[in-house]
């Protein structure tokens, strides 16, 4: 046995220097047996073949394993949102296909009683109906500030339902002017209303037009529905970190590495999964994929 000394390193030395290396090989064949359970289980074919692509998620319910399996492969499992409604604006989604989904969902929750607003089945359904507006904050800001937003109710809100809001809050402003709503209101509210009243010119409101009462309620209850989501004191959303090194260089440079490296990559697999269909067969082809 020779001293280190020499440069020279005994079997036992190389052995246990080379351990961790096969630890790690052996880890990862681990990862890779493991992954193979996710991928499918045959390579292309030439005629129409049934192969269950969420085979690995069969013991679940079909409407669980799709979302699973759309988390695990980076995909949507079901039409967007967007489409959804469309099929329900156009009528190839029924309303009563609607309130029979909800019915079966909600149970017996369906009754229950949110804050003022009715109950849970009924929330549901306008919510389904009329689908509030999602936005990032920047575009958010910049309707706030350039568009309408808070002069008009949208269209879809039926002329009934638009005068009956306006009514009522008409009235309750007023009962509060009377009354000072000391009994009615917390300070935080005294505070909204009390500023909403000054900035629509409060000494002038017995000649308010209507429109003017109509942009009242809409900033009103814009505060209304900005403070209590502030009250919720919901988690600031958390963005996920990035699971390639494609994710971290397009967040970095906006650059999407994926284009050009499928370009190739595409052409590539369909050469060296091809079945004796091309004229010239790949070189080197059974040295495996990554050779």
């Amino acid at each position: 046995m020779h001293d280190r000394s020499s440069g020279i390193l005994s079997a036992r030395d190389r052995a246990d220097d080379d351990a961790p290396n096969a630890q790690s090989l052996s880890k990862l064949q681990l990862a890779i047996q493991h992954a193979t359970h996710y991928l499918p289980s045959q390579g292309p074919i030439s005629i129409f073949v049934h192969h269950n692509t969420l085979h690995p998620f069969e013991d679940l319910p079909f409407e669980e394993a799709v979302v699973v399996g759309g988390s695990m492969y980076d995909c949507q499992p079901y039409l967007s949102e967007v489409r959804y409604r469309d099929a329900l604006h156009r009528g190839r989604i029924t309303i009563e296909d609607v309130r029979t989904i909800l019915m079966e969902d909600l149970g017996e929750d369906a009754d229950d009683l949110v804050a003022t607003f009715g109950t849970r089945y009924t929330l549901r359904l306008s919510m389904m109906q009329m689908p509030p507006h999602a936005a990032p904050d920047a575009e958010l800001a910049w309707m706030l500030a350039e568009s309408d937003l808070l002069q008009k109710f949208s269209e879809e809100l039926p002329a009934q339902r638009r005068e009956q809001l306006i009514s009522h809050t008409r009235q309750w402003v007023m009962r509060h002017r009377m009354d000072n709503g000391s009994a009615e209101l917390s300070p935080d509210d005294q505070r909204i209303l009390r500023d909403l009243l000054q900035k629509f010119g409060e000494r002038h409101i017995e000649t308010w037009s209507a429109a003017k009462w109509e942009s009242f309620v809409l900033s009103l209850l814009w505060q209304v529905c900005h403070r209590g989501v502030k009250a919720a004191g919901l988690a600031p959303p958390t963005e996920p970190n990035p699971l390639r090194h494609r994710d971290v260089l397009l967040a970095a440079t906006g650059i999407d590495v994926d284009q050009p490296v499928n370009e190739v990559l595409i052409r590539f697999c369909g050469v060296f999964l091809d079945q004796g269909f091309a004229g010239l067969s790949l070189p080197h082809r059974e040295a495996g994929f990554a050779a």
